[in-house]
């Protein structure tokens, strides 16, 4: 079941069914009245459906995944490291999410390949493609891939 709204003074984030989590974020605090492409209906509910499929409890700060995003904004996969979201799910698992413009679909295989991400649904907007890494603490300290 869905929310429905008016646009009208509502940050993107009150339009999910989740928006305790997605306030905390850069994507959850657009203006949705003037940023349509953030908010189209199928981003909204691949938001709903990306807090189910992952078990997200919480946006996470300050652990092994946050350090690895700092080196993959910096490292040779920095095109790849935009709107990055960081959670937090069940069994203290970390989700990051990346959602670069989709220019850079071209050669996103060797970014998948080397650092250990997944393309999923579109959770930025129709203009961004996004991938998620899963995993524990541990699966996040390996940067080595980042800074060739």
């Amino acid at each position: 079941m869905y929310k429905i709204y008016t646009m009208a003074s509502q940050r993107s984030h009150e339009l999910t069914n989740h928006s305790d989590i997605f306030a905390c974020t850069y994507w959850g605090n657009f203006d949705a009245e003037h940023n349509s492409f953030i908010v189209a209906s199928d981003i909204i509910q691949n938001r709903n459906r990306f807090i189910e499929d992952y078990a997200i409890q919480s946006v996470a700060r300050n652990n092994a995944a946050a350090r690895y995003t700092s080196f993959g904004m910096n490292g040779c996969f920095r095109k790849y490291f935009d709107h990055c979201e960081l959670y937090r799910a069940r069994n203290n698992i970390s989700v990051l999410v990346v959602s670069p413009y989709k220019h850079v679909s071209a050669d996103s295989q060797r970014f998948i390949d080397l650092c250990g991400f997944t393309e999923i649904y579109d959770l930025y907007s129709k203009h961004a493609i996004t991938f998620v890494k899963v995993g524990k603490d541990k699966d996040f300290k390996d940067i080595t891939a980042l800074l060739n």
